[in-house]
């Protein structure tokens, strides 16, 4: 287990145990615009818990680590690049030590070329580098968010480690102010059908998305086939949106051993099969892939040495529900929203909320000044 995850993990106990003063902003979610937040908070001396359900980092940025006797892999299951469109958003991916940046020239573009961005290790670390320093506590399903007059109260259900076991407990946490930078769906339960903005929310809709990744020797595909359909805009199938080739990211150490193929199913196809089981998945889009490529799926599938199967069931916003400004900010209640799917000035999901995390936090720094 990463050794930051496993060090978080095991002193969740301590982190929450603290007195509610002790915290004066809980932010929920770990992706990029809740680690956004909490990075810009606690750089300014605010004292900041953040709470995430799964066991690391990343949202929708979240990577997952392959492990057998011949190889440790670590494959993005989310964004595999992150657009740049704004200045904000390139400058701070320039700045960042495990960042790289690549030009793409797009010939036949209204735009001469494009900028896009990926970690050197897996996307994932980005938002792991925002929150060193910063107290966060993985396992916490935060089951509601109530407002009492002058502090927010928060059922969190967690699950500790102890020796090597995964125990589940009710906790409730206490803050005067509150940050979501979760899917808005998820927002609007947390605070209830009786919340002024529960409606707001709720109408916001996300794409869903199917991903399946394969460990394969190297060259039991042809890698030309792969790559032309890597670079390829629209794939000529009814149910795979992308193909990527995640190991040979720039930057990457390529393996002289493996291939490592990661598939995107198309948004359409996942929401008329969100209910199919990981094997159906994972047999669905591997079929399709060997129809693009003309290889032999029995031939192939025997010689896969890993796979893994992910449905995200908020993978990207929907253009016409997004929400209207960068953020939501109610002061008297001490709540900000924030995330991907509000109108920021940028029409990609990664970059968005890194503008709308930004904005938000600026905000809320904001309205610490004016109160003291």
């Amino acid at each position: 287990m990463d050794q930051f995850i496993k060090s978080n993990i095991e002193s969740v106990s301590a982190k929450v145990g603290k007195a509610p003063a002790e915290y004066e902003v809980i932010v929920i979610g770990a992706g990029m615009s809740g680690c956004v937040v909490a990075h810009n908070l606690h750089r300014a001396g605010v004292q900041v818990l953040v709470l995430d359900k799964a066991r690391g980092t990343g949202g929708r940025l979240s990577s997952k680590r392959l492990v057998s006797e011949d190889f440790d892999i670590s494959v993005d299951l989310g964004a595999q690049y992150f657009e740049l469109s704004d200045d904000r958003f390139e400058n701070f991916s320039s700045e960042a030590d495990q960042l790289i940046v690549e030009r793409l020239d797009l010939a036949g573009d209204d735009q001469a070329s494009r900028a896009r961005v990926h970690a050197r290790s897996r996307n994932s670390s980005v938002c792991r580098s925002l929150l060193s320093s910063i107290d966060v506590a993985f396992g916490s399903r935060v089951e509601s968010a109530v407002w009492n007059g002058d502090h927010w109260c928060i059922q969190v259900e967690q699950k500790e480690m102890v020796d090597g076991v995964a125990h589940k407990q009710m906790r409730t946490l206490s803050a005067p102010k509150l940050v979501l930078a979760v899917p808005p769906k998820q927002a609007a339960d947390l605070l209830g059908e009786q919340h002024s903005l529960f409606s707001r929310l709720s109408q916001v809709a996300h794409a869903p998305q199917w991903v399946v990744t394969l460990v394969l020797p190297k060259d039991q595909m042809r890698r030309s086939a792969l790559r032309r359909y890597q670079d390829c805009g629209v794939l000529p199938s009814d149910i795979l949106g992308h193909v990527y080739l995640d190991h040979e990211k720039l930057g990457r150490t390529k393996s002289t051993k493996f291939d490592v193929v990661v598939l995107h199913a198309r948004a359409d196809w996942t929401g008329a099969h969100l209910d199919l089981s990981k094997e159906q998945a994972f047999q669905a889009l591997s079929q399709a892939l060997f129809e693009l490529t003309g290889e032999s799926p029995h031939r192939v599938m025997s010689t896969v040495l890993a796979g893994h199967t992910h449905r995200w069931l908020y993978a990207r916003p929907e253009a016409s529900t997004r929400l209207n400004g960068e953020y939501i900010q109610l002061a008297e209640q001490g709540l900000s929203v924030c995330g991907d799917y509000f109108s920021s000035g940028s029409d990609y999901g990664v970059e968005s909320a890194f503008l709308s995390a930004s904005a938000a936090s600026k905000a809320l720094l904001s309205s610490q000044v004016a109160l003291a």
